[in-house]
């Protein structure tokens, strides 16, 4: 509530319940903007409810009692929430949570938040909102909920004056589609979870059997629990592994996967391998994961970090849904209820796409005005063969020549990345070839990294103008790696706020982002309509921010995430 001081007692305090709103729905919908605070009985916005709502305006503080809303006071309010001023929050993207149970959906939104860390480049990503009234408004305190409206008012000119104005309202209009997803969040088949989990447990059983033969017999001891283990057997351990290795032959100064992929045919660096691709299953997903399902939902509910990097990327957490591995195994699990249905869509070769409208390459640009698969024409070229006669492994080659060279990567650092990040196996000399015949075939890319090794700003943007910094020691990788993946982070977020507002009050809903990739649930009815939704929301913001590079998007409809 409302503290009563001698700077605020000219202000006008009106408490009313949410029936009462409707006499001042005039007045609050002249105003230019009204500020947004929510009081809850808790954080969590599936199970804890809105107790009151604060709003500001001009000289007005209110206080909304929301102890009782019956489906005309929540109509009241949708009018008020949805009017046409600019509604100021601090953290939208939790707000809006707690107002998606009554069919709230705010329009036109700011969020201090995110203008902050716009504004600071990110400096100060954890910000909260004392922290950030004390930065702009010289305050010490921020209880009341104009104090949102000075910091738009303190804001706005900076955001003019930097050319931030694109980039905060993609960042505004996302938090509602972040929102969504968090509510929302998504089904997990736990049966078929369980039964995967028993395979992985009964696989890193036998991956363990395997090195303990190579590492010979062992006296058991008894645990704690009764069971019987190997004494002093650690296979977690790097000071044993490089001992056992070591005495089959294997001489390496680590056992990082890198030092090992020269050796990974070697039996005991294959078991080695197996042995630690499955703990990590078990450990990262397939144990923590049925944890977090929801106790009221039954679903998981990821957390997203909307600003995670100085680049605009986001991160996930609680699960990190963006890291569950490719396998169908894995993403069999992740599925539609019963009568509804996924619909699936991803951006294809959205870096390469961004980095040819960065750096005009005209090559570029006409294969994708063609139709013409980037891939393929960048392996009939680096190999001098006809575009049709490539195979589906040299397609593979050309793949990781593209995605490592438009970010500057050497002869060795190719090599190593084809093999690591594709599976394909290059020499040193062939990396180096290769990259000589890249740069010719795509001289914008070279004139590109040309330019930003001479200038090696401090600072630089994306296509939409994000502003971010570069510490002094980054190298022309990292130049050359931000205004791509900023941009692609960029257009990935423009359509996922257009896509919000166009699913907004109906039974469909996003229900994760992955990188490049949007997944909305939808009723099995809607689906050719959602999909339609959709594919135009993602294709418009990639012609807003990529004009010259036509970007197709593909929706599939599934019931699980792994049939795309």
């Amino acid at each position: 509530m409302w503290r009563a001081d001698e700077k605020n007692a000219k202000r006008r305090r009106v408490a009313v319940t949410a029936e009462e709103l409707s006499s001042y729905g005039g007045e609050i919908s002249r105003q230019e903007a009204v500020a947004v605070t929510l009081e809850t009985s808790g954080n969590d916005p599936r199970s804890d409810r809105l107790n009151a709502l604060n709003l500001a305006w001009g000289g007005t503080l209110m206080t909304v009692d929301c102890l009782s809303l019956p489906s005309e006071a929540q109509r009241l309010l949708r009018g008020v929430l949805e009017s046409p001023p600019v509604k100021v929050f601090c953290n939208a993207k939790t707000d809006l949570q707690f107002l998606i149970p009554y069919g709230i959906n705010p329009t036109k939104i700011f969020d201090v938040t995110l203008a902050h860390q716009l504004l600071s480049e990110n400096e100060y990503p954890s910000a909260g909102l004392e922290e950030i009234a004390r930065r702009w408004l010289k305050e010490e305190t921020a209880a009341e909920a104009d104090v949102l409206l000075r910091l738009r008012r303190a804001m706005i000119g900076e955001l003019k004056e930097k050319g931030l104005v694109w980039i905060a309202k993609i960042e505004f209009d996302c938090a509602a589609a972040l929102a969504q997803m968090e509510y929302h969040g998504i089904q997990l088949n736990l049966a078929a979870w369980r039964e995967l989990t028993a395979r992985a447990e009964e696989e890193k059983r036998e991956a363990l059997e395997e090195l303990r033969r190579f590492g010979g017999p062992r006296p058991l001891q008894t645990t704690l629990w009764g069971d019987t283990d190997a004494s002093g057997e650690n296979f977690d351990s790097n000071l044993q592994i490089l001992s056992l290795l070591r005495e089959h032959g294997i001489e390496v100064k680590s056992t990082s996967k890198a030092a090992l992929a020269a050796h990974r045919s070697h039996p005991l660096v294959a078991a080695l391998s197996r042995y630690r691709a499955v703990s990590k299953q078990l450990s990262t997903y397939l144990l923590p994961i049925p944890k977090m399902l929801h106790a009221k939902t039954g679903r998981l509910h990821p957390q997203y970090v909307q600003i995670a990097a100085w680049t605009g990327r986001m991160s996930c957490y609680s699960p990190n849904i963006q890291q569950i591995p490719r396998g169908k195994e894995f993403r069999g699990c992740f599925i539609a209820p019963a009568g509804r249905l996924l619909l699936i869509a991803d951006y294809p070769q959205i870096e390469l796409r961004v980095a040819a409208q960065i750096t005009r390459e005209r090559r570029m640009l006409e294969a994708y005005r063609n139709g013409t698969d980037l891939h393929g024409l960048t392996a009939s070229l680096i190999l001098g063969k006809p575009l049709a006669s490539v195979s589906r492994e040299e397609r593979q080659y050309a793949k990781a020549v593209n995605f490592g060279l438009i970010y500057a990567m050497g002869a060795e650092g190719l090599r190593l990345s084809a093999r690591q990040s594709y599976g394909v196996e290059m020499t040193h000399k062939e990396a180096e070839r290769f990259r000589r015949l890249f740069f010719e075939a795509y001289p914008s890319i070279r004139e590109w990294h040309a330019s930003l090794s001479r200038r090696r700003c401090p600072e630089g943007r994306t296509l939409t103008g994000r502003r971010y910094s570069f510490p002094q020691w980054y190298g022309l990788p990292a130049h050359s790696n931000a205004p791509v993946q900023g941009t692609a982070a960029d257009i990935l977020k423009l359509a996922l706020g257009r896509l919000a507002a166009e699913l907004a009050g109906s039974e469909a809903f996003i229900v994760a982002t992955i990188h490049d990739e949007v997944i909305v649930e939808c009723p099995r009815e809607s689906a050719a309509n959602c999909g339609g939704l959709l594919k135009r929301a993602m294709e418009e913001a990639a012609r807003a921010i990529l004009p010259d590079v036509p970007t197709t998007v593909d929706v599939r409809a599934a019931r699980r995430w792994s049939e795309k």
